[in-house]
Parts: C-alpha cells; structure tokens; sequence
C-alpha cells in the first residue's frame, strides 16, 4: 500500500464521462476508488490555461485520490452525495502521485 492510500478512509464510486450522444452524456462503467473528500465550504484555486489565460475554480468539494485522471463532467458519488468532476490534477508527493479533484 502507497504511503498516500493510509489518509484514504472514505470510498468514491466513480462514472467516468466518454463523450455526448444524441444531446445526452454517455458515461464509461463505474469503478470504486479509495479516497479523502473535503467538503461543507466552498475552495476556490486558480490555475492559467495552456492559452495562458488565468482561471478561477470554485468547488462545493475537493477529494484525493490515486489512480488514472478522472475525466471533466464524470460523476462521483462519496456519501450518498453526488458530485460533477470540474477540474482534476495529477499531484507529486513525497514519495506518491494522486489527483486532486474539484466537484460540483
């Protein structure tokens, strides 16, 4: 087990957006991720584009997690609450990488 997993005391149930199909989102098959969710304030960060525009991201929650980038407008489900993915990051760590992901 990554260092990074022992925070990980939660569990997220994860739709990954593919693509839109006929005006509706078609999502791949759902996966379970250990995570740690922060949630109950509103988390702002600001990041430039690669157009080199700055941007500002609020979120209703942030969660961390390891695994594969977790696609724009995916669904992730933690505690009977269902978010929307806005913005997903890969991290380095000490030792580990994980993403930081913003929810809607």
């Amino acid at each position: 087990m990554a260092l990074i997993e022992a925070f990980f005391r939660q569990e997220a149930t994860i739709r990954p957006y593919l693509r839109e199909g006929s005006g509706e989102p078609i999502y791949g098959a759902a996966e379970t991720r250990p995570c740690r969710m922060e949630r109950g304030r509103k988390i702002q960060t600001t990041y430039k584009n690669p157009d080199g525009q700055i941007d500002q991201v609020v979120a209703e929650a942030k969660m961390f997690c390891v695994g594969s980038p977790i696609p724009e407008k995916s669904i992730v489900t933690c505690d009977d609450q269902e978010f929307i993915v806005i913005q997903c990051k890969v991290l380095n760590g000490f030792y580990d990488d994980h993403l930081e992901v913003y929810l809607m």
